[in-house]
């Protein structure tokens, strides 16, 4: 096939279709200034018609150039409207700049073969045109980088452009198709949707990052990961020995992963999990890699954000529902019957899943054994699906268990890993040698026009590794960084960037505004509207929500005035600035809404914190006011229903309480101190009258009435717990009963499955329980740190693997109660039971156990340095038999412990290691010590009766003076018995 040689000139063609480029760029410039773009009909005119009128309707040379003029047009008008807040609108002539820009591409010859159809981005035009559109842009004050940045982006905007405008008119370019003998003019629709989809993927990593002119593709830094080597499996990676770990993280190239998985193609090893937290990148590298393989057009590719879609209990239905509002494919890819025979599916955002009633981590661990079980059936015989999931740690380490696989969950590492760190790696590629910051820092400022050469040194302080280390938080380091508000050396906290962001979207995007429906809004107004937003989207999704959630949220809190003037600032193109930097409209939902989504979840949960922080406050103020005035203000029930309407629907998660602890340092000590009151106060209130969901209006359903309850119970226990840590100080609360707080516990944690507790565990912190009854509690991983426990009941109860440092246990008892690997550091255990508990491998460091009870306790493996174990046992005159008094502390370490006057009868205390510990007055007898290690030891009256010294491992510096033994001693004995003296 020739080349199809145009003997025109362009500008004669555009002249046969009755366009004119520098018209189209009037055209553009005026749309520019009004904030309102043009439609494809507008811009070209009757450009079709024109052709009619000339009998060049079906005259191959002028259709392909209609094809590629209306394509390229739109494509730029795309580009400037997605860029429209960029440009200096001010004192902008339109005539003269059109008369500025140089058309000379209308001069050249249009030539084009059938490798066009193969690669619509190498036209020749494609180069020509961006001269002009440069000079358009200049025209309205861009930088260079900016322009540059812009213009890069037109060929894969041009490209999406093609195919939308033939699948838009197939009739009118049918005699291209006839004409050329080409796959594109081939293709069946199918295969068409799939190119068309390939070039959407492609372009959506085109789009501009927030308010920047440059794409993620610009900036995007290859990701490093690790996978979790079993110890069996050891063995193949050398001469390394890894026989003290459990497991051994493996550092790769996340992407080089992939396409190794994907090339083996093994039908049992079809899913791979990439994990990492907010802001890690794994959706960006999700987006960047299936555009990746999406264009290779080998395999088809399906990319799912699952904040968009519509669960159901059966996948094949969910994804069918999906893809049939989607206007890129037209047939469900994973139909049994009619679907693709390979396909590759990303599955973006695990714990963006919801369902009303469920909890998220339910919700994800459901949606992942539904995926296993379609994946496992599709290929049954051959490989017919592979599926890649990404989700934050959370909802990952929830389906942990089905990911039995070597290397099946990926966990993304940041750019940066400390010297320290690296030891935990083993990373044969020596991956981890490289600072990707330095390489970030580069892209971006080539980007940006700032020409960074490496990370500034400001920077690089220790106080900033954690937040510059991870992709999207060092990106808004960056923008913070550039605007100089903030001092990097004294400040790490990331509030303080997001807060000083939301004022650099004010400043330029809202506050120099003129328009008369929003030139009073003040930047708190400002604020105040995008925490509604925020707020909305938490109860719904927890990225997106519509308009109806947001008017029905503002009207319930006296909003609705607010959110019409924010609305009417937004129809008038206020708020583009704003839309493009913290959310954006991303289209409806099915049931017509229109939605917005946050660009990313981070800056919802941010704002979500700040509104619960000034929510407190406002109930703080309005019950003062009651107090000072019976009329004025409001009383605790009305204080709870206002905190009910914002935290209720909703549970609070370790991400949103990390947004809330960066609030509370911008508070003063008396400012938390109020805060704590008030929150005790509600507390109080709660667990005295219940919590008066009926008071809700609208009220929930009676199915969600118990939800709102335990949600409500939930976050005033992690705000209370959150305010008192905070300030170290405990808040005595007022329990209706010994119960109450069991009571509440139980009811909101439920049942768990597998290992992880509910989140409210992890923050227990510095509450007070004095008195309380615990019993049979399950407390597995809780953390207890510095409450007040004194006198409290904890029998039989879990507490393995708990944070039990500082605590208050005076007179408490925690008899049969599971302690394994307790961190108890520093806790008052004076008067403690303990009697049958279990606490091997414990932490008793600088603990406190004076007249402590712990008969039949087993101590083994534990740690007992500065331990004040002083008069053990000697609150209890029971007449007890040795063999019931036994405490077992094989292989504990005491080191500098304290047993002066304790009854010790029948211990263990095998493989136990002493160094300056004191027996002084204690009672040892048949105590055993076989292969102990005894230094610096004072055994000074002590009864040693049948102790047998002669299997210790080590004994220097001990001493025995006054130590004895009983003479006839029987195995049932009292403690008054006489001693003879040895």
């Amino acid at each position: 096939m020739e080349n199809l040689v145009v003997k025109k000139k362009i500008k004669h063609l555009n002249q046969s279709m009755k366009v004119d480029l520098k018209k189209f760029f009037q055209s553009l410039g005026r749309a520019a200034i009004g904030g309102v773009f043009l439609d494809s009909k507008e811009v070209i005119g009757n450009s079709y018609e024109a052709l009619l009128s000339l009998g060049f309707e079906k005259e191959v040379t002028h259709v392909t150039w209609l094809l590629i003029y209306r394509s390229l047009t739109e494509a730029i008008k795309n580009i400037v409207e997605e860029s429209i807040e960029l440009l200096d609108v001010t004192e902008i002539d339109i005539e003269s700049l059109s008369m500025r820009i140089d058309l000379s591409l209308e001069d050249e010859i249009f030539e084009l073969d059938k490798n066009f159809f193969h690669n619509p981005k190498s036209l020749k035009i494609l180069t020509a045109v961006k001269i002009p559109f440069a000079q358009w842009l200049d025209g309205f004050g861009l930088s260079e980088s900016q322009i540059r940045s812009i213009i890069d982006r037109l060929p894969v905007f041009f490209v999406f452009a093609l195919h939308e405008e033939w699948k838009r008119r197939p009739e009118e370019y049918k005699c291209i198709s006839e004409y050329f003998d080409s796959p594109f003019m081939r293709a069946n629709e199918r295969q068409l949707s799939w190119l068309r989809y390939a070039t959407y993927l492609r372009k959506e990593t085109e789009k501009r990052m927030f308010d920047e002119a440059f794409s993620l593709r610009k900036i995007y830094v290859p990701l490093r990961a690790y996978y979790n080597k079993k110890n069996q499996e050891n063995s193949k990676l050398g001469d390394v020995d890894f026989s003290l770990l459990p497991n051994q993280k493996v550092v790769i190239n996340l992407e080089e992963e992939l396409d190794k998985w994907l090339h083996t193609a093994d039908k049992n090893d079809a899913i791979r999990v990439i994990s990492g937290g907010p802001g890690s990148g794994k959706s960006s590298f999700a987006k960047i890699y299936s555009a990746k393989l999406a264009e290779n057009q080998s395999i088809p590719v399906l990319f799912i954000p699952l904040h968009h879609f519509e669960l159901t209990d059966d996948l094949v239905e969910a994804v069918g529902r999906f893809v049939k509002f989607d206007k890129y494919l037209s047939h469900n890819p994973l139909d049994p019957q009619s679907g693709e025979d390979r396909i590759i599916v990303f599955f973006d955002g695990l714990d963006e899943l919801s369902r009303q009633g469920k909890l998220a981590n339910e919700i994800a661990r459901q949606f992942v054994e539904e995926v296993q079980r379609k994946v496992d059936r599709f290929n049954m015989h051959d490989i017919r699906i592979q599926v890649i999931m990404t989700g934050r740690e959370l909802s990952i380490q929830q389906s942990k268990d089905q990911f039995r696989r070597p290397n099946q969950i990926l966990e993304i590492l940041p750019y940066y890993i400390s010297r320290t760190d690296k030891n935990d790696y083993y990373d044969p590629k020596g991956l981890l040698e490289i600072d990707q910051r330095e390489t970030w820092w580069k892209l971006y400022g080539l980007a940006s026009g700032q020409n960074y050469t490496s990370i500034p040194e400001t920077l690089k302080g220790e106080n900033l590794e954690e937040i510059t280390s991870q992709p999207l938080l060092n990106y808004l380091v960056a923008l913070s960084f550039m605007r100089d508000k903030i001092d990097f050396n004294n400040n790490n906290n990331l509030n303080a960037i997001y807060n000083d962001l939301l004022q650099a979207v004010y400043d330029r995007g809202w506050a120099n505004n003129k328009h008369p429906s929003i030139k009073d809004t003040s930047l708190e107004q400002f604020i105040r509207i995008l925490e509604v937003i925020a707020v909305s989207v938490w109860h719904g999704s927890g990225r997106t929500t519509t308009i109806r959630d947001i008017e029905n949220y503002s009207q319930n809190n006296g909003l609705k005035d607010l959110l019409n003037r924010f609305q009417e600032g937004a129809s008038n193109g206020v708020t583009r600035l704003l839309t493009a930097f913290y959310f954006r409209e991303s289209g409806a939902n099915n049931m017509g809404d229109n939605t917005f989504e946050f660009t990313h979840k981070s800056f919802g949960e941010y704002l979500t914190s700040r509104r619960i922080i000034l929510s407190l406050n406002h109930i703080n103020k309005m019950i003062s006011r009651r107090a000072d005035d019976p009329d004025d203000g409001w009383d605790n029930k009305s204080a709870v229903v206002y905190f009910i309407s914002l935290c209720g629907s909703a549970k609070i998660d370790s991400y949103l309480i990390n947004f809330i602890k960066g609030e509370l340092d911008f508070l003063s000590l008396e400012e938390i101190q109020g805060l704590q009151i008030t929150i005790g106060d509600l507390l109080n209130y709660c667990i005295k009258f219940d919590v008066p969901v009926d008071r809700l209006d609208p009220r929930p359903a009676f199915s969600s009435e118990r939800i709102y309850s335990n949600n409500t119970f939930e976050s005033l226990i992690i705000l209370l717990s959150l305010t008192s840590s905070h300030i170290r100080q405990t808040l005595r609360i007022k329990w209706d009963s010994e119960n109450s707080f069991g009571t509440v516990l139980k009811m909101i944690t439920g049942q768990r499955k597998g290992p992880a507790n509910t989140i409210v565990m992890s923050h227990l912190a510095h509450l007070d329980l004095s008195d309380q009854c615990l019993d049979i509690s399950d407390l597995y991983g809780a953390d207890l740190s510095h409450i007040n426990f004194e006198s409290g009941a904890m029998r039989f109860s879990n507490l393995v693997n708990s944070k039990c440092e500082g605590v208050n246990f005076k007179g408490a008892r925690l008899n049969y109660s599971q302690l394994t690997r307790a961190n108890f550091n520093y806790s008052n255990m004076s008067g403690v039971s303990l009697c049958g508990a279990y606490a091997q491998n414990s932490y008793f460091i600088g603990a406190q156990f004076e007249q402590a009870t712990i008969y039949e306790t087993d101590f083994s493996g534990s740690n007992f340095s500065n331990t004040n174990l002083k008069n053990l046992n000697k609150n209890n005159k029971i007449r007890r038999k040795i063999k019931s008094e036994r405490i077992i502390f094989t292989n504990a370490e005491f080191d500098n412990t304290n047993f002066t006057g304790s009854l010790l009868r029948g211990c263990i205390f095998t493989d136990a290691s002493f160094n300056k510990s004191n027996f002084h007055n204690a009672n040892l007898s048949h105590s055993c010590f076989d292969n102990a290690v005894l230094i610096n030891v004072n055994f000074q009256n002590v009864d040693l009766t049948k102790v047998n010294f002669e299997k210790v491992k080590l004994m220097e510096n001990c001493t025995f003076e006054g130590s004895y033994c009983l003479i006839n001693q029987h195995e049932d004995f009292t403690e008054d018995q006489n001693p003879n003296r040895i």
